[in-house]
């Protein structure tokens, strides 16, 4: 038997339960996040942060490269929830 066939006949139980558990983390994670990130909460982040802004204007119009990395940074972050709100709508529509 060769090498390939025999790990195809095996049973990998701890592959199975690792990936049950991390199915169960993501839906914790998202019914979480679906909780407390509503659309008012994610306006005022939006808001809060200036995500929708230019990207290189900072104060008065002046250049501010660190200002525009740290906007796109909670800009990604508002994305990501918004995304995980959406997939737990999904799965529990």
């Amino acid at each position: 038997m060769e090498e390939s066939e025999r790990r195809d006949d095996m049973n990998f139980p701890f592959f199975d339960k690792r990936k049950r558990e991390e199915e169960q983390y993501r839906k914790r994670r998202r019914a979480k996040i679906a909780a407390v990130c509503d659309d008012e909460f994610l306006r005022y982040l939006d808001e809060r942060f200036e995500t929708g802004r230019c990207v290189f204007r900072g104060e008065a119009g002046t250049f501010d490269p660190l200002d525009a990395m740290r906007r796109d940074a909670y800009r990604e972050v508002i994305l990501f929830l918004r995304d995980e709100r959406r997939k737990y709508e999904e799965d529990n529509d």
